[in-house]
């Protein structure tokens, strides 16, 4: 049977686009499809006020200047940051990470999404991949060696493997029948732009209060990328006060940390909850990114987490190009990559509990004082929430 394609990436997001573009040494045929109307359009970034923004840890940026891929952050939608600071409501046991600890000189960016899909897609332009700006509206199994996709416009293309990037609600996963688990937090986060008086200094800020984190994420200029995870009914009076109202709340949820905070931009919300595919693969289906796997934003490791599914696919394709689709591959796959998330899960989980211990605030800060001051551990969760450190594709790794 002729196919017309080796691989077809539904979602032209990050991950999908990290994947086109990590593929282009394996000289297959690729097709990058999203029915989004402007998703293959190259655009100024919006308003800054506009814009959605994720942390991208050390081990993705390495990965993604090897593939010519990462922007540029030196302008007011993009901040490198040093050190991350976490601290809590009820006492002053804090928990601190500084990039000189492990010899690098960043933990992290703070980067516009479009940012950097657009300079993925300015990448994956010098490649063979093709764009194609439609929805898939069925798939199938037409013979045991290939999946077929119909577009919305009617149109059917074949391939040897689909790989599924379209999001939370993936279309792709539930026509394979791939069951999920989830659970949800009851919560929503509240994300804006926000100028403090003081300067951020290169530091990720996260506070945590009796109904969830806040987390103060370093733009260019001074500005801010906040989250405020919170429970529903707050969530929604933070969005529809004035400005002035949520400046003044936002700076006394932190206790004037960075000082008064002098101006917001539109808020915005949506809600919490995690979520894992419980498979990452089917019949030459394999799901990357929020397809797999939706995790609370705690660490702001949504995206990264994506970027490396999307890594280690291509790195198991690119040595085995013969046929991407093959079930020993996706298997392979599928191990690698739940492994991995279920790892970067436990490592929230620790963060997470040692500022709820239900034994009272005093053993919550001495749990939380032993992991700032442990030389073993607390060094480990650094390098493995960067990319440092674990089972990694070879692209991420320091060199």
């Amino acid at each position: 049977m002729s196919l017309d394609y080796d691989i077809i990436i539904a979602g032209a997001g990050i991950t999908g686009s990290t994947l086109a573009r990590a593929l282009a040494p394996s000289g297959l045929r690729l097709a990058l499809i999203d029915p989004a109307p402007d998703a293959f359009k190259t655009a100024p970034a919006s308003a800054l006020n506009r814009q959605r923004f994720s942390a991208i840890y050390g081990g993705q940026i390495n990965a993604l200047q090897r593939l010519d891929s990462w922007p540029e952050t030196d302008d007011r939608s993009g901040q490198e940051f040093q050190r991350m600071h976490i601290w809590e409501s009820q006492n002053r046991a804090a928990i601190a990470f500084d990039s000189t600890t492990l010899g690098q000189t960043r933990l992290g960016a703070v980067i516009g999404n479009e940012q950097l899909v657009s300079a993925l897609h300015s990448s994956i332009d010098s490649t063979r991949a093709t764009k194609i700006n439609r929805g898939i509206s069925a798939i199938s199994w037409p013979s045991p060696g290939a999946v077929s996709v119909v577009l919305d416009n009617g149109e059917q293309l074949s391939t040897r493997l689909l790989v599924a990037a379209d999001g939370t609600n993936s279309n792709i996963r539930q026509q394979s029948r791939i069951d999920i688990d989830r659970r949800d937090y009851h919560q929503h986060a509240v994300v804006a732009t926000v100028k403090p008086a003081r300067h951020h200094n290169q530091t990720a800020w996260q506070k945590f209060l009796p109904s969830g984190p806040v987390a103060f994420l370093p733009l260019a200029d001074g500005y801010c990328s906040i989250v405020w995870s919170t429970d529903s009914e707050h969530a929604t009076a933070l969005v529809s006060q004035s400005d002035e109202q949520f400046c003044e709340q936002l700076g006394d949820a932190i206790n004037g940390q960075l000082g008064v905070i002098k101006e917001s931009s539109m808020r915005f919300k949506f809600p919490l909850f995690r979520q894992q595919a419980r498979r990452y693969c089917a019949d030459r289906i394999a799901l990357i990114g929020d397809a797999a796997h939706r995790i609370h934003p705690l660490a702001g490791m949504g995206a990264n987490l994506g970027i490396t599914d999307a890594l280690a696919l291509a790195e198991l394709i690119n040595s085995h190009s013969s046929d991407p689709g093959n079930s020993a591959l996706l298997a392979n796959y599928d191990r690698w990559r739940r492994s991995g998330v279920n790892s970067y899960l436990a490592a929230q989980e620790l963060l997470s509990s040692c500022y709820r211990w239900s034994a009272g605030s005093a053993l919550r800060g001495l749990g939380v004082s032993l992991l700032n001051r442990s030389v073993l551990v607390k060094p480990e969760l650094l390098r493995q929430t960067i990319g440092l450190t674990g089972n990694l594709p070879q692209l991420m790794k320091l060199r």
